[in-house]
């Protein structure tokens, strides 16, 4: 797969004043008398560096200025004006001029369909020379953000940052850390996720995710593992999915949806068999190892797995009193769905009831994945049902409730209130009070 070239636009809101408007058509604007609404002045194009010689002042003299910044003076003619008049070309006189064309863009006419990129004032910076705020040499976004008052003086609206990933080359188009699988390759590791090759699964991974994978040999040994593990640190999907995760736990499809944005070529494998090769990434940070001072091995990363069968997370059962039927999620249209609930059983009484996220006295379920993200994490929104029977003792008379199967509306149980707020004939269920135990990733519901 060809590396993708990255760049970051970063939109900043410094402009002062309702319209400003930089048009690619410059040159229509282009004048030696600036015109405002209040004043009209005549440039001295002596004074504010004519350095391209045109009798004009535009962008291009700040660009000409810049480019022979590094000439010495004696090289240098005279339309190459010293702006400041302190005897010397630098810096301070292509700055100058900057301050002045962006001045003098301001009062160009906006455009009547307000798009920015011909209304606002654009700014690239190669961050790694712009400016440096830890004293490594190198520039950095906190820099760029230390200089932010100062771009909005000059007028700038909208930053076009170069590169900041890992590259090999000086102004970063060249990035290291960017791959996705391909087709074939997500096929590959398909293919082997059934087997008992852990080696060759390894192998596939790595080839799926990391460019110059097929350097790293013998996995299986320590220096390869550590190897493994500084790849990873500088993946830039790696780096993407934790992330996402936020420390809790997540469903690949959960990640799929949400990573598709960021990586939209992750598509093109579809949801199924991208899920595959976002497992087997999670299979090489597991895999991967880094080094302490004394040379002992440690975890890359941690990772903790809930394993579902397949069959038993689709499972769910139709809200009833009696003759409840399971079925498999996939299986139900939309209509179908709206009475059906998670099924869950309680591991101290072997009972079997309902689980699912109550939002404003509901409790239907519209997206069953984004409900097993919300039970895994310990959300205070899970409730968990029990039917019972018509006038039948529940555990605690201060848990029970009623249900109703036609629109899944939740309410307490009150003398002589058998219908919902809909008209809709209501059942008997106990809602128990639980708590939570476990890490944040992998919470575990028990009883009070």
């Amino acid at each position: 797969m060809s590396k993708k070239l990255i760049s970051i636009l970063l939109s900043v809101a410094m402009v002062a004043g309702a319209s400003a408007t930089i048009s690619v058509n410059a040159d229509e604007n282009e004048t030696t008398t600036t015109q405002t609404k209040e004043t009209t002045s005549t440039v001295d194009v002596n004074k504010f560096g004519d350095a391209d010689g045109n009798n004009k002042i535009n962008v291009k003299d700040t660009t000409a200025i810049q480019k022979y910044l590094n000439m010495s003076i004696d090289s240098i003619d005279g339309t190459y004006a010293d702006v400041n008049e302190d005897g010397n070309i630098d810096i301070k006189d292509a700055t100058i001029i900057q301050k002045y064309i962006t001045k003098k863009i301001s009062t160009f006419p906006a455009k009547s369909d307000n798009d920015w990129r011909t209304s606002s004032v654009g700014y690239e910076i190669f961050v790694r020379s712009f400016y440096d705020t830890n004293n490594d040499g190198i520039g950095d976004l906190n820099g760029v953000k230390a200089k932010l008052p100062y771009l909005s003086e000059l007028g700038v609206s909208n930053l076009w940052l170069m590169p900041i990933h890992k590259s090999p080359t000086y102004h970063g188009y060249d990035v290291t850390d960017y791959k996705l699988p391909s087709r074939e390759e997500a096929l590959r590791v398909k293919e082997l996720s059934s087997g008992e090759d852990e080696k060759e699964y390894l192998y596939a991974a790595v080839e799926c995710w990391l460019e110059d994978g097929i350097a790293i040999a013998n996995i299986m040994s320590d220096d390869a593992r550590v190897e493994l593990g500084k790849k990873l640190m500088h993946h830039n999907f790696t780096q993407s999915i934790i992330a996402e995760a936020k420390g809790s736990y997540m469903q690949n499809s959960f990640a799929y949806d949400n990573l598709i944005k960021r990586f939209p070529l992750l598509s093109e494998l579809g949801e199924d068999l991208a899920c595959i090769v976002i497992d087997a990434l999670y299979a090489l940070i597991s895999h991967a190892r880094t080094k302490t001072s004394s040379g002992k091995l440690r975890p890359f990363l941690n990772v903790q797995v809930q394993v579902w069968m397949r069959e038993l997370r689709r499972l769910v059962g139709e809200v009833a009193q009696k003759d409840i039927k399971y079925a498999l999620s996939t299986d139900l249209n939309e209509h179908q769905a709206k009475h059906y609930l998670p099924v869950i059983n309680c591991r101290e009484c072997g009972q079997t009831g309902w689980a699912s996220v109550e939002d404003n006295g509901s409790v239907e379920i519209r997206d069953i994945r984004a409900f097993y993200n919300a039970f895994f994490s310990g959300d205070s929104k899970v409730r968990i049902m029990f039917p019972h029977k018509e006038g039948e003792e529940a555990f605690n008379l201060n848990n029970r409730m009623r249900l109703c199967p036609e629109c899944m509306e939740i309410m307490f149980d009150e003398p002589n209130r058998t219908l919902c707020s809909n008209g809709h004939k209501t059942i008997p269920i106990w809602v128990p009070d639980l708590k939570t135990e476990g890490r944040n990733n992998s919470k575990a519901y028990k009883r009070l």
